[in-house]
Parts: C-alpha cells; sequence; structure tokens
C-alpha cells in the first residue's frame, strides 16, 4: 500500500495521541473518529470553490452569493422531519464535487451512511467522529480544520448546550472562519424558539426549515415538502424563503432535488 501523505500522517498521529479513546481506524467507526477512505487515496490539497451551490437553486439565488461563501458557518435549525440533514448532506456532496474533503460530527450517533450515499455523498471522502462528550468533540473538529486535512464540517448538535459548551463551538467556529473552512451546524428545535446564544451571535447564516406538508404518489409517502427561511444573513437579504421538495430514496437511488422560489416573507 503506498505511504500516507505527511500532512495527513502527521494529523492522524496528533490525534491519536491526544485521545486515547479517538483513536483512528479506517474503514470502520472505533471509538469517537472512523476514516473512510485510505489515506493515501487522500489529496493532498483538494480545490474549493469559492462558493458552494446547495443542490437546491431557488436556495442559492436567496442566498445572494449564489450558494455558501468559502469560509461561512451556517445554521440550519428545525424539528424532526424539517429535511435540515438532508439538505446538508446534499452540501456535503456538492462540495465532495468541488474537491473537498469533509467531515460529520456525529454526537447524537445516528449519522446513516446509506442515505448520506443516496444524497450523493462518496463516503470514501468523509470522516465521520464520533465523540465521547461535546467538548471532546468540538476539539477534535477543531484539530482537524486547523491541520487543513477538512474544507467542510458538519455538526449535529444536540438540543441542549451548557455555557461551556457554547464557548467550545464559538471557538470551533473561530477556527474554521480563520482556516477558511466550511460549517455547517445543525440545531434541533421548533424554529419558534430563539437560537443558543453561540450560534445566534458567531453563525454568518441561519436557515430556519419547517416542514409543510407529506409528498404523496396514490396512498404512499414519497417525500416532504419544506419551507426554508433565511433568518440571518451577511452576504445578502434576510427573510425570504425558498420551498424545497425532498423526496426519499429508493433501492439506493438518488433522491430528486425539486425547489421554489417563494421571495420575500
Amino acid at each position: 500500500m503506498p505511504s500516507r501523505t505527511p500532512q495527513l500522517a502527521s494529523a492522524l498521529t496528533r490525534l491519536e495521541t491526544r485521545w486515547g479513546s479517538a483513536a483512528v481506524r479506517l474503514g470502520q467507526v472505533s471509538g469517537s473518529l472512523a476514516l473512510a477512505p485510505a489515506p493515501a487515496m487522500l489529496p493532498a490539497s483538494p480545490p474549493v470553490d469559492e462558493v458552494l451551490p446547495t443542490g437546491f437553486a431557488a436556495l442559492d439565488a436567496l442566498l445572494g452569493s449564489g450558494g455558501l461563501p468559502r469560509g461561512v458557518s451556517v445554521s440550519l435549525r428545525g424539528g424532526r422531519s424539517s429535511g435540515k440533514t438532508a439538505l446538508a448532506l446534499h452540501c456535503l456532496a456538492q462540495a465532495q464535487v468541488q474537491g473537498a474533503i469533509g467531515a460529520f460530527l456525529d454526537f447524537g450517533g445516528v449519522f446513516d451512511p446509506l442515505e448520506a450515499a443516496g444524497r450523493g455523498v462518496d463516503l470514501r471522502w468523509l470522516l465521520v467522529l464520533r465523540p465521547a462528550n461535546l467538548l471532546e468533540g468540538f476539539e477534535l473538529g477543531a484539530a482537524l480544520i486547523n491541520g487543513r486535512q477538512l474544507d467542510m464540517l458538519v455538526v449535529d448538535l444536540p438540543a441542549r448546550l451548557t455555557a461551556r459548551d457554547e464557548q467550545a463551538m464559538r471557538r470551533l467556529v473561530a477556527h474554521a472562519r480563520r482556516q477558511s473552512a466550511r460549517l455547517i451546524v445543525l440545531e434541533q428545535g421548533a424554529v419558534e424558539r430563539s437560537a443558543p446564544g453561540a450560534l445566534a451571535d458567531t453563525l454568518g447564516l441561519r436557515l430556519e426549515l419547517e416542514q409543510r406538508a407529506w409528498l404523496r404518489a396514490g396512498r404512499d409517502v414519497v417525500g416532504r415538502r419544506v419551507r426554508v427561511r433565511v433568518a440571518k444573513n451577511r452576504f445578502g437579504s434576510p427573510g425570504r424563503e425558498a420551498e424545497l421538495e425532498i423526496r426519499y430514496l429508493v433501492d439506493g437511488e438518488h433522491g430528486p432535488a425539486v425547489d421554489r422560489f417563494a421571495g420575500p416573507a
């Protein structure tokens, strides 16, 4: 097997040394960090464009920049079945098309590799982080970002954060901004509730997702219709909305993404 790139080998060694329970294993979930691809296959410095499409043209039109700018931190907030995880996976797949290496910080242990692959994510180029606790997870993400091993990090947050957790989250956002990495944070909870302080203050873009209706084909439920509202946007006008149709995956096929532009709220 070809040797690892020096940058990747150094980053993995630091992780193994610092977090005993977070030892790196290849091709399987073990401890806090699962690395799907063989390290020798990872490009040393993947090219990533300045603006990343979300996979939904109407949503890109709302954002002003045509997608997610490089270095931006984004919050996707919504309740269950709101489509926030599916949207994040679409963004991750788009980033991989541009040559990015991404990671999914899976605090709840609910990451579904079959859904990710169905949404277009190439699991060979994805890191899945499963930390023992929130602080360890934030430190793992920051270490990978600072080591320039990631272009995008998706963080699936629990419903509640302590003050200490919020401070760690602020530091992670700052690391991502300094390294020009994209950070997507999945917030749990209804859109009517206010965002945690660390997220409301530090993230440049906040999207609120709410399921509006089920999509049916006869008696079968085949997906859901989701409203996306731009609650905060440092790169364009907030308050605008788009309607997305997110369909369920069948037999491993990619689910079609349909969107509609809804204009100002």
